[in-house]
């Protein structure tokens, strides 16, 4: 996971946002080519953030507005927890999550 963040943070590439397994995915144990065996845990962590955010599915926007975003809506105001609790990554995210999006937002 922290070669994704590095690579997201050195390029800031558009992407587009949806509901469900995907790239960043592929290296989970839950991953079964392209399904996920926690599907519905991930689609309502994906909601969650979405919604928090004031995003849609299918929005398209650069890594670092996301993780502004983020940091403004989730991470500042303490909700992370709300949102990931339950995330077998919560522990690990809890740490790095907050740097790297901080990173990132202030460029």
């Amino acid at each position: 996971m922290t070669d994704v963040i590095a690579r997201l943070e050195e390029t800031d590439p558009l992407m587009q946002l949806y509901c469900g397994c995907d790239h960043i995915c592929a290296h989970c144990p839950h991953d079964h080519g392209g399904l996920c065996k926690n599907a519905e845990k991930v689609r309502r962590f994906d909601e969650s953030v979405l919604q928090l955010c004031g995003l849609k599915s299918g929005a398209s926007l650069h890594w670092s507005e996301f993780c502004r975003l983020v940091d403004a809506h989730i991470l500042q105001p303490r909700r992370m927890a709300e949102v990931c609790s339950d995330c077998d990554w919560y522990a690990f995210c809890r740490t790095l999550t907050p740097a790297a999006c901080g990173q990132t937002a202030s460029k």
